[in-house]
């Protein structure tokens, strides 16, 4: 798991200085969608990063290549998962060799050849610790926090802060690639 983990933050390090993990996924098996507007190459110039997502085979799985200009070892292949919590799509991203069971999830807008992906701020909730209000089950982790919560409880969470600009921050912007 340790393993599976570094190597994910490597990776998605070049989407955020820091990531929130979890442990769960925020979706069941019948709560994914969907949206053939998503297949396609994302580059982000600020970032230097290409993001490719093809349809895998049920239709409902993507497969997601990330690279990161001028870093060979940058490059990495995940499964991706989209689904509403709500009225709020999200992107659940993890490493194809997923053995440990890690999950990542970014808020996603998609509007016409712009995606814009916003992830989940670990540094939010650990100052929400620091001030004795803990808004949902994790552990400290390399790099951020570890979500321990159920994907009920993951659910219910981000229908309550999926608004709040600082728990969901530091948003990343992509150009569909013509």
């Amino acid at each position: 798991m340790h393993i599976t983990r570094i190597a994910l933050l490597a990776v998605i390090g070049f989407l955020s200085t820091s990531c929130t993990t979890s442990v769960h996924s925020l979706f069941n098996d019948g709560e994914r969608s969907s949206e053939p507007a998503l297949v396609g190459v994302w580059e982000s110039k600020e970032q230097k990063t290409t993001l490719t997502l093809q349809w895998l085979a049920d239709g409902k799985l993507y497969s997601l290549h990330t690279a990161i200009e001028d870093q060979p070892a940058g490059s990495a292949e995940f499964t991706a998962v989209l689904g509403r919590v709500g009225e709020h799509r999200f992107l659940e991203i993890h490493p194809r060799s997923n053995t440990g069971g890690l999950y990542t999830f970014w808020k996603v807008e998609l509007d016409g050849d712009s995606l814009t992906l916003t992830p989940l701020n670990p540094h939010w909730i650990e100052s929400m610790d620091k001030a004795r209000m803990r808004v949902i089950e994790h552990e400290p982790a390399l790099g951020g926090v570890t979500l321990t919560a159920s994907t009920k409880e993951l659910k219910t969470f981000v229908l309550k802060y999926v608004d709040n600009k600082a728990a969901f921050s530091d948003e990343l912007k992509f150009q569909r690639k013509k």
